[in-house]
């Protein structure tokens, strides 16, 4: 018990902030982010696909205007457990797309899967990414997670 103590003690001085300090980096503003980024909405998304099984109960995430966000959302399925999940991805990759397309941006490329799909785009000199994957969870439960992500435009591309 007595080798804790110093065991201890090195964490309290680190969790104290008596350790040289990270510069902070500096963050940019949401205007520097595409219309798409700023406007793109997983959930809003998911009710325009008009699926009328899934209820969202829970969702976590999807605000902020860093290069990266992430989201989770979660559902019940309603009715009797018949949900066709293929299905649904691929009207939800749809509507992200004309979500996308909507706000301006230019869809390229990206794939899809059962269970997943990404979408590339262009919007303003900024390139972005969305990927969506998507989970049956015990419970008669899905769980849908999406990220995006966007870089800033290059110096060469003027």
């Amino acid at each position: 018990m007595k080798r804790a103590h110093p065991a201890l003690f090195v964490a309290a001085v680190l969790l104290s902030g008596c350790t040289r300090q990270m510069p902070e980096v500096p963050r940019r503003p949401s205007a520097e982010r595409s219309t798409a980024f700023r406007q793109f909405s997983l959930e809003a998304a998911v009710a325009r696909t008009g699926v009328a099984e899934l209820r969202p109960t829970l969702s976590t995430g999807g605000s902020g205007s860093e290069p990266r966000r992430a989201v989770a959302i979660e559902y019940a399925i309603e009715g009797n457990g018949a949900f066709d999940e293929a299905g649904f991805i691929g009207r939800l990759h749809a509507e992200v797309e004309r979500s996308l397309e909507a706000a301006g941006a230019r869809v390229g490329g990206g794939e899809r899967l059962n269970d997943q799909f990404s979408v590339d785009y262009t919007d303003g000199g900024r390139e972005g990414w969305i990927e969506v994957v998507g989970a049956r969870m015990p419970g008669n439960r899905y769980k849908l997670w999406g990220v995006l992500r966007e870089s800033a435009p290059s110096a060469s591309r003027g």
